[in-house]
């Protein structure tokens, strides 16, 4: 019977070793590269899959096929075990459209793609040196950035369209190699400026909430590409701009609040220092009458939506209504008063 109960034990681990998914990378990605579909894995996944791997591949790449339907719960989490045991410690890896939602940063790893997921975690350790030069996180579920900081060796960190809404200083105190940071799309309202790293040279804010810059105290010497379009702003002083960036090349402003007037203003300073101030588009005529779509309107070529405006100077005449009624109300109550002493 001890014999029986062996060799069905025996049997069992066969099958279940058997059992595990094999993938193959797709033919012609190879001998670097190794592009993986439909790929399988959760957190404490038993039999892990494989992986048929030469040893020349050091990047990876995960995708899903429109057509598969189960995704978004089969690939949750890229951590230590994925990394080091079935992908064998790639330098690179890009892994999109995969519903991924937590991401466990590798020590070696160099180049890190997980745009177009649903990560809201990002986990690192403190005591750990980090190789990463490269991460684009973007179009994720980020609020908390804390977990950043230790990855010092970044050149480019793109944050755009996740939830976040404060940058803190600590998040860029030991960046100092960092060169570019997209952070567009979120729900910044405010930003200090003197918290990022010195070593910048293209810097995207475009689509926030801010109402503000302010450049007094800032040094980034090395920016030339400045994106603070599809903001809130009223304003911009130029000239503590370019004093601050004295290298800016390029400054988008398009669909700000600005006036007409303070808009020109704008223009006129940027394009006095040789800075341009719009991205050229490829569907517009640049001579073209209507180079601005319906309910813009244009300043040198640059557009700014009228119902912004609009509703920003109806905004201003319910304020400004509001205390004419109550100066009105005080008015009348000071009279009444003034009369009903007279009369007694």
């Amino acid at each position: 019977m001890r014999n029986h109960g062996s060799c069905i034990l025996l049997l069992l681990a066969l099958v279940s070793a058997t059992s595990a998914l094999v993938y193959q990378c797709e033919p012609g990605t190879g001998p670097t590269l190794c592009r993986i579909t439909n790929f399988v894995y959760t957190e404490g996944l038993q039999p892990l899959p494989t992986v048929n791997l030469s040893y020349s591949v050091n990047s990876i790449q995960v995708y899903y096929q429109r057509n598969y339907s189960k995704r978004k719960a089969e690939f949750s989490v890229y951590d230590a075990t994925l990394h080091a045991t079935v992908f064998r410690r790639p330098t690179s890896v890009m892994i999109f459209n995969c519903y991924l939602q937590s991401l466990v940063v590798p020590a070696n790893l160099q180049v890190g793609d997980f745009f177009s997921n649903n990560i809201n975690t990002i986990e690192t350790d403190r005591k750990t040196a980090y190789d990463l030069r490269y991460l684009d996180v973007s179009h994720n579920s980020l609020s908390e950035l804390k977990n950043l900081s230790v990855l010092v060796q970044l050149q480019t960190l793109n944050l755009e369209d996740n939830h976040v809404a404060t940058l803190v200083p600590e998040t860029f105190a030991g960046m100092r190699n960092l060169s570019v940071l997209y952070v567009g799309s979120n729900s910044i309202v405010q930003i200090d400026l003197k918290m990022l790293p010195k070593s910048l040279t293209f810097l995207s804010i475009f689509r926030n909430e801010l109402t503000e810059l302010e450049f007094a105290g800032v040094s980034m010497r090395t920016l030339r590409e400045l994106d603070i379009e599809s903001n809130n702003l009223v304003s911009l002083d130029v000239k503590a701009m370019l004093a601050a960036a004295p290298s800016l090349e390029q400054v988008t402003i398009e669909f700000n609040l600005f006036s007409k007037p303070e808009a020109e203003r704008i223009i006129d300073e940027l394009r006095g220092h040789n800075v341009t101030y719009y991205t050229p588009s490829t569907d517009r005529e640049p001579n073209s009458v209507n180079y601005c779509d319906a309910g813009e309107y244009e300043v040198e070529r640059v557009c700014f939506d009228e119902s912004l405006l609009a509703s920003r100077s109806f905004g201003k005449a319910i304020v400004l209504l509001v205390i004419a009624v109550v100066v009105i109300g005080v008015f009348v109550l000071s009279v009444r008063w003034v009369w009903h002493q007279m009369r007694y």
